[in-house]
């Protein structure tokens, strides 16, 4: 037996086809790519390329096995434990994890011995029931079959519908069964190390079997051996631990016993030590040999294995064995996987490499073994802090710091600084991280500065003085000052330095000990600001803005809070007033200063006994607002102001006083130093010109948060600005000053009003002073100093807004101060516009930056006036003016100018049209007046015409909609044109007759029958009545317009819904055939086509075509599933690897097992029959429910077929509408809904509110600010309980285009444009690039680059954007979310498009009956938003956005009727109460969006054509069955996107078999599903059964005590009906004819009858 073994040591393996030497030296692949991963490898190269059979070693020579007589059971006691886990088998044993794994390996070792062939069968066994095989491998296959074909069977026989298998099955018994998988083989090895683990039969067999699995095609398979094979390397690494240690203490033993004297010696025991040590060193060989074949047989090829979590097997194992046994495996031969492996495409793989690397490192004997290593591959580690995986960076970050303590001197400067800038990084764990780094490097004590420590005036330094002095040279030299708070957030848990508040008021006021320097004034400044951002945080206990999300504090951190509130505010009170003394004139520091008392503890001040303090405070608060003027410092010191004043502190009596003493002495001085300024008969001099500005600059600074009105300074105020407009010589600054502080005062006086019963005299006198405030800043409009003329501009539109008939609106006592311009202030407004904004700077010598800053103003001004325009405050004419320069200055203006012309057509159409004609006789005149006669063929006629082109295509492609709009447009133009005077030679053409050919482009607006009322009307008006005889060129004009109006007979028109249904039904066989397209998208996506025009060819219909299109790529995504060697199976959890489309394709086998399951379920009840695959399925293919409370005829003889528009040729069998016990029903539930719900009235209010206030809202909002959208639920005009908040914002200077073309309707000078490219997405995702270099601070933050382009991450820009809104918010989908009050709210920063998605471009052609053309214009106009989320299945998950169109869908729910919203609001009700109430596993699958996308989909395919109050209940019903369906076919289509299954990653494989038996069994009980809403029922389910049951009593058993004998017909008639809705129809039909038996004195035996009738009716059905 030796012999053998040391033969077969010395033996040649076959491994990949290659002989190598059976030796622990492990040669390098040929292929020595970083980032290659192989295919996995086929079944037949699996178990027969190494040419080995159970039983031989691993050199070839095969061991002789003896034939099996048969199977033999074991003969072992099944604990009950193992019995009630299932069949007691070892995989049963291993799930259940009840019984302890080293009993069940020791009986199965003990099995083993007695017969180790049944033993091996049940080994393998559990490996393949491990994996998520079924089949069974039997003992005449393991007899007669190598392991080859043993595994090709089992491929076979494995169940390829179900993509589950037990590692990666959700659920805590999966995640124990994959732990006890693992040390089951551990503990395996471990019981068989000292007996069968050597007898060349067991381990050959394993490690064989495991060898070929993994190299199966299968997923499960190879995921699961590998696993297995690398736990049994681990548990082997661990036996050659124990061997190696038991051989040294062999030779030890050896050697003492040799060394000794010969009579002493005992040769027995020198011969016994002898044979032990030869055979523990041939276990070691036998050992080492297992493991060598493993790694290569195994390892070698699976650590490129396709699937990541295989990959992160690989590199986890191997950094155990590196760690336990580093004589064999800490050797660059091994060392180089885990270096290639670094650069592995996936962050799950790059994690566990780093992981396997850092104990090695903090090892300090591994560490030293390691310097090759490090060397080779220290930049990639490097460079990995820059990971886009988060936790990737964090761990690299990590190793970075291992590194450095191992040798300092190998990291470069370079490499230190790449780590240092990540303090300022935008994700907190990595800034923390960096922020250890930076610790370890620069912020180290001296261990012996103890003993150094200098004194000054008594107190020592403190040792967090030179690591403060290195931090303020570090912020400085990073050049990021605007981010001290980052610096000081990374730093916050590392080092206690960022709260030492002595050491840094000492180095500010102390003076320097011994040998140290002054710190200079950029040094004070910068330790100022870290010392603040410092306050802030220890005050808050919150992260920066921006950086990660907000969580709630913890009980111990809102403690730890408190406590540095409390010492800091100690400190500060003392500190503060002197570091406000030292630095009093310095306004940057001062204004860095004053934000720390925002953050006191105010209580203070009193408790301790501080009012000496507060009063320094406060003197040096008022000498600040005495000798500054910088706009900075008096804005940070009137918060202040407003913090130390607040009412809730004890101190506020006394800060009030302080601040109203302020207030005194600056309004004294200002009014003095008005008197000195207006002096009669004196020109004011320099001083007195700064005295009033300085005052100005602190009445302005202090208004914006106090109101100063109660000091009666508006006269003085009103005065400045009516002598800036009555004398010239008033300073600019001065004038602009007075006008910001009057609309600041106008707008106290309206905060000032009671809402409710406002005094009327306050009214009077605020009326007043607004006409005067008005009058003044109209004549200033055109002062000789421009900035004057300027503010006066803004101040009047801000007044305009704010003032605006809105207010009355709102709250009708407030109409008397509405504020309505005139026509000669609209005009002058429009003027402003002419000579401020309009023009062109041909100036080349003026700088960029002026140049930018200018432009922004300009913009500034023309947004102020388009606000006016589009909240309908100035006439929409008086915009006529600015649309004429739509094309000349459409880089500058273009976005602004189109948005006002959108908004103003909702307005108004025809006021529109008529304005954009009146701007386009604007130009022409112009024209006219610089040529005289206008030149056709001139660049300026071509430029007029091509702005007409403009003009016309923003009216969109509705004819219907826009026909009153382009009637005007044409009138207009040819009253015009053909304008003439009296004394007209009419054989000449009128003078603006060529203006025809500029309205020519509005003539493919008119619809067909409108063009010959056109042409007669332009008849009619020629001169003269009649056509002219000549058609010389000078009559062109006239003709090319004509043409154009009698062309167009064979032209596509859009046609009536009545129309386009006759046409769909009639011709539906006629219909192109779409035969061609995926099976399983039919079922969902709607493909009907529009019928085109008569006489026009099929082909010319672009929907046609668009149709067509969708096809080819559903088409393409079949072909290519079938070419993916492992595609998604049944219900699997797609991986990232997998594509989007493949896991849709997966589906097919989805269904099958749902079939399978349902044929089961269907055995035993009366469910209905399951539709196969690829026939024509329709929402209304289940059967009839049967309902218990539906009236008879519901689903009998008298249904009505209606066909699906959305799949040609099925007819759907619906409830007729005209059931009278269906109407009662439906209308109760109609009314009670409008309770729970609300009216239509109440609904329509509640969306008007909201749009006012976010209108009201966005007139305030800066060009650059964000834009606020509520959506959802609340914005829709539901109030249900427990509804949350959905709140979009968006960068109003943000905008996403689709493709390049559409960037020339931007200015890119302050437009920052990201590009959609959705190429590489699944359907309704797209990724963001980045195309301005010039950004947010956000956006900057969240760029990666990838191909050499920078495109915007969705994560980290969720992480950034998560608490900018609200503090303490987390992270959930896109949004962030938290608890305001008693409201949880959600909200999502996201990016907006002005353009329609060429991805939804599908659902414009299916709108023909719902919503309306005009729904669908707006809609389509304002484009969607992109919010931050990925597809789970994309391959750039992490960086993909979602396009949303929730904007899309409020339009849409506003265009239901008031039957089909309270149809959604049930269905909403429904979900929560029903639904979501039948199980814990199934409550998260369905959420409200589901619902909201069914009904849209039954609304627009007319599946019910009438929506009433009787029809309500039909149409719930009618939705249900289209979810349960969905539900069945796993496929959920977007609305807008219907190629985008919304169910695909979250509703399959077992989850959805569950959700769907649960909806069925709802659905089996027809309407009286319903009943188990307590919203429906009023009460709580379970009392009203206890209730029914107490009343059936009641009614059998009581004997004339309770009810008189001639009420007993009614108390049968109530239990029958209280029967009959709860489902129990048996006893309802027994109760009616109990009824019938009673004495008929209530005369309500007609009514029993047809209750009867009805029950037995649905009996029958």
């Amino acid at each position: 037996m030796r012999g053998a073994r040391k033969a077969k040591s010395k033996a040649k393996v076959t491994v990949q086809g290659a002989f190598v030497e059976a030796t622990s030296d492990l040669p390098v692949p040929e292929n020595d790519s970083d980032s290659d991963f192989e295919e996995p490898m086929s079944v037949s190269g699996a178990g027969s390329g190494r040419g080995r059979k159970r039983g031989s070693g691993r050199g070839g020579s095969a061991v002789k096995r003896p034939r099996q007589t048969g199977a033999a059971a074991r003969n072992r006691k099944k604990s009950e434990d193992e019995e009630d886990s299932g069949t007691g088998s070892l995989f049963d044993v291993v799930k259940s994890g009840k019984a302890s794994l080293q009993s069940t390996v020791d009986e199965w070792i003990e099995s083993y011995k007695n017969d180790r062939d049944t033993a091996l069968v049940e080994l393998i066994q559990f490996f393949i029931q491990g994996s998520g095989c079924k089949g069974t491998i039997t003992p005449f296959m393991y007899a007669n079959q190598e392991h080859a074909e043993i595994i090709r069977k089992m491929t076979e026989e494995f169940d390829e519908d179900s993509g589950d298998y037990p590692l990666i099955m959700s659920g805590p018994n999966w995640k124990r069964f994959r732990v006890n998988f693992c040390e089951f083989v551990q503990v395996l090895v471990r019981q068989c190390q000292y007996s069968i683990i050597y007898d060349q039969y067991m381990m050959d067999n394993i490690i064989s079997l495991l060898t070929g699995l993994t190299d199966s095609q299968v997923r499960a398979f190879r995921h699961t051996s590998t696993l297995a094979a690398m736990k049994l390397m681990t548990a082997l690494v661990d036996v050659a631990l124990n061997l190696s240690i038991n051989l040294d203490n062999t030779q030890r033993q050896y050697e003492a016993e040799r060394q000794k004297q010969q009579p002493k010696r005992a040769n027995d025991r020198l011969e016994m030590l002898l044979q032990r040590r030869q055979e523990l060193e041939e276990n070691q060989a036998e050992i080492r040999n297992m493991l060598t074949y493993i790694f290569k047989g195994v390892f070698v090829h699976r650590y490129r294995d396709s699937q990541p979590e295989i990959r992160s097997i690989c590199m986890a194992e191997i950094g155990t064995w590196m760690k336990k046994y580093p004589n064999m495996f800490l050797d660059d031969g091994y060392l180089k996987y885990v270096g290639w492996t670094l650069y592995d495409k996936s962050g799950e793989v790059r994690l566990c490499c780093l992981k396997s690397l850092q104990p090695l490192y903090d090892t300090e004997e591994l560490a030293t073994k390691l310097e090759l290593f490090t060397n080779r591959f220290k930049d990639r580690i490097v460079e990995m802090t820059l990971d886009k995986e988060h936790e990737v960076a964090v761990q690299a970050i990590k190793l970075v710091i291992s590194i450095l303590q191992f040798n300092e001197q190998i990291l470069a400067d370079k490499d230190c600084e790449n780590v240092y800038e990540l303090v300022y990084s935008s994700h907190r764990h990595v800034a923390q991280a960096a922020g250890e780094f930076l610790n370890a490097k620069l912020f180290r004590r001296d261990e012996n500065s103890t003993n150094k420590l200098k004194i000054h005036r008594g107190k020592k330094q403190s040792l967090n003085t030179p690591l403060l002095r290195d931090l303020v040279q570090f912020f400085i030299e990073s050049e990021l000052h605007e981010h001290g708070a980052y610096l000081v957030d990374s730093l916050w848990e590392i080092n206690d330095m960022m709260k030492d508040w002595e050491c840094m008021t000492d180095l500010l006021l102390e003076e320097p000990a011994k040998g140290e320097e002054y710190m200079d004034d950029k040094q004070e400044t910068s330790l100022i600001e870290i010392m603040v951002c410092c306050v802030r945080q220890a005050a808050t206990g919150e992260s920066p803005v921006g950086r990660g999300t907000s969580k709630k504090l913890t009980s111990k951190e809102n403690k730890q809070v408190l406590e540095d509130k409390t010492r800091l505010t100690e400190h500060f009170i003392a500190t503060l007033p002197q570091l406000l003394l030292k630095y009093l004139m310095d306004g940057e520091k001062v204004a860095n200063l004053l934000q720390i008392p925002q953050y006191f503890d105010l209580d203070i001040y009193t408790t301790s006994r501080q009012e000496k303090n507060l009063e320094l405070l406060l003197r040096y608060l008022h000498e600040i607002m005495e000798k500054h003027t910088d706009s900075e410092v008096l804005e940070a010191a009137s918060k202040c102001y407003e913090s130390l004043c607040s009412e809730e502190f004890a101190i506020a009596g006394k800060c009030d006083v302080a601040r109203k003493t302020l207030i005194d002495s600056l309004i004294a001085k200002f009014k003095e130093s008005m008197h000195d300024f207006f002096a009669e008969g004196e020109e004011p001099d320099d001083d007195e010109i700064f005295a009033l500005l300085a005052c100005l600059k602190r009445i302005e600074a202090l208004y914006s948060c106090h109101d100063l009105n109660s000091w009666d300074i508006w006269d003085d105020i009103f005065h400045i600005i009516k002598s800036g407009n009555d004398s010239q010589g008033i300073p600019e600054e001065i004038v602009c000053k007075a006008l910001a502080c009057g609309s600041q005062a106008l707008l106290w006086y309206l905060n000032k009003l009671d809402e409710a019963n406002p005094n009327k005299n306050e009214m009077k006198s605020l009326r007043k002073r607004l006409n005067d405030m008005m009058k003044y800043c109209h004549d200033l409009l055109f002062h000789q100093q421009d900035k004057v003329g300027e503010e006066a501009y803004i101040t009047i539109c801000d007044l305009l807004v704010m003032f605006s008939r809105h207010l009355g609106e709102i709250n009708e006592v407030m109409r008397p101060l509405v504020y309505e311009p005139d026509k000669n202030l609209q005009q002058q407004l429009s003027n402003f516009l002419t000579e401020k904004v309009f023009i062109e700077d041909d100036d080349d010598d003026i700088d960029e930056n002026v140049k930018i800053e200018e432009l922004h103003k300009r913009r500034n001004f023309l947004a102020s006036f388009c606000k006016l325009v589009i909240y309908n405050i100035v006439q929409i004419r008086m915009a006529a003016d600015m649309f004429k320069h739509y094309m000349k200055f459409y880089n500058d203006y273009g976005d602004i100018i189109k948005a006002t012309l959108g908004k103003a057509r909702e307005i108004n159409k025809v006021s529109t049209a008529k304005t954009l004609a009146l701007s386009l006789t604007q130009l022409y005149k112009e024209l006219q007046m610089e040529m005289g006669a206008v030149d056709r063929s001139s660049e300026a006629f071509q430029s007029l015409k091509e702005l007409s082109r403009r003009f016309a295509l923003s009216f969109g492609l509705d004819q219907v909609k826009n026909r009153e709009a382009v009637a005007a447009m044409h009138k207009e133009g040819i009253v015009f044109s053909l304008h003439v005077d009296e004394h007209h030679d009419l054989s000449t053409p009128p003078p603006n007759l060529s203006f025809l050919e500029v309205i020519c482009e509005f003539t493919n607006k008119l619809m067909k029958q409108d063009k010959k009322v056109v042409l007669h009307y332009l008849d009619k008006h020629l001169p003269g009545g009649m056509m002219p005889q000549s058609r010389s060129e000078e009559w062109q004009s006239l003709f090319t317009y004509r043409n154009s109006l009698s062309q167009g007979d064979g032209e596509v028109h859009p046609i009536t819904l009545k129309q386009a249904t006759q046409r769909r039904y009639a011709n539906k066989r006629k219909q192109i055939d779409v035969s061609d397209h995926d099976s399983n998208m039919s079922d969902w996506v709607d493909m009907s086509v529009g019928t085109p025009a008569p006489g026009v060819p099929v082909m010319a219909s672009t929907a046609i075509k668009r149709r067509r299109m969708d096809e080819e790529s559903v088409g393409g995504a079949s072909e290519q599933s079938e070419d993916f060697q492992e595609s998604y199976i049944g219900g699997a959890p797609p991986t990232p690897h997998m594509s989007w489309m493949t896991a849709q394709k997966g589906q097919t086998g989805a269904q099958r097992q749902m079939e399978a399951a349902y044929g089961h379920y269907r055995q035993g009840g009366n469910l209905p029959p399951m539709e196969t695959e690829g026939s024509e399925a329709s929402i209304g293919d289940f059967e009839s429910p049967r309902s218990h409370v539906m009236p008879p005829g519901y689903y009998g003889d008298g249904t009505q077929n209606i066909e699906d528009p959305s799949h040609s040729g099925v007819i759907h069998h619906l409830p007729p509408v005209q059931v009278p016990g269906m109407q009662h029903m439906s209308e109760s539930v109609f009314v009670g809904l409008c309770e729970i719900v609300g009216t239509s009235q109440l609904v329509a209010l509640r969306r008007e509110t909201e749009a006012i206030r976010e209108m009201v809202k966005r007139r305030v909002t800066p060009n650059d600010g964000l834009i606020e959208m509520l959506s959802g639920s609340m914005r829709e005009g539901f109030r249900l309980k427990g509804s949350d908040r959905d709140i979009m914002f968006w960068y109003n200077n943000d905008r996403v285009i689709m493709d390049m073309s559409q960037s020339e309707n931007y200015n890119t000078a302050n437009t920052v444009l990201i590009l959609s490219d959705s190429s590489e997405s699944p359907p309704g995702f797209t990724l963001l690039q980045l195309l301005t270099p010039r950004t947010g601070r956000y956006v900057f933050s969240a760029c990666v680059r990838m191909n050499d382009r920078v495109f915007i991450s969705s994560s980290i820009w969720r992480q950034l954007t998560c608490s900018v809104m609200v503090p303490n918010t987390t992270v959930h989908g896109p949004c962030g979310t938290g608890i305001l009050g008693r409201v949880e709210y959600d909200t999502a920063i996201c990016f907006i498009c002005d353009f329609w998605p060429s991805s939804a471009s599908s659902w414009i052609d299916r709108c023909h009956a719902w919503p309306n053309p005009e729904v669908v214009h707006d809609i389509v106009r304002n484009g969607c938003h992109f919010v931050a989320i990925g597809h789970p299945l994309g391959i750039h998950e992490n960086e993909e956005w979602r396009i949303s169109f929730s904007q899309a869908e409020y339009k849409l729910v506003y265009s239901m009727n008031h039957c089909q919203f309270l149809t959604y609001g049930l269905l909403k009700i429904f979900l929560k109460e029903v639904i979501d109430q039948q199980s814990e596993e199934t409550n998260k699958l369905l959420c409200s969006y589901h619902m909201k996308t069914t009904v849209f989909w039954v609304i627009q395919n007319n599946t019910l054509p009438y929506w009433c109050p009787q029809n309500l209940l039909t149409g719930f019903w009618v939705c249900f069955k289209l979810l349960l369906k969905w539900v069945y076919k796993g496929i959920c289509p977007n609305f807008f996107i219907p190629q985008n299954n919304m169910f695909l990653t979250k509703i399959n494989g077992s989850a959805q078999n569950r959700l769907f038996l649960q909806l069925h069994e709802l659905y089996k009980k027809g309407l009286a599903c319903l009943l188990h809403s307590s919203s429906i029922r009023h009460i709580d389910t379970t009392l009203s059964k206890a209730a029914l049951d107490e009343l059936q009593v009641l009614v059998h058993h009581d004997q004339g005590m309770y009810i008189y004998d001639l009420s007993r017909d009614i108390s049968w008639e109530i239990l029958g009906i209280c029967q009959q809705m709860a489902g129990n129809l048996q006893a309802a039909l027994y109760s009616y004819q109990q009824s019938l038996t009673q004495h008929p004195i209530n005369r309500i035996q007609t009514a029993t009858h047809m209750r009867i009738q009805d029950v037995v009716s649905q009996l029958n059905n």
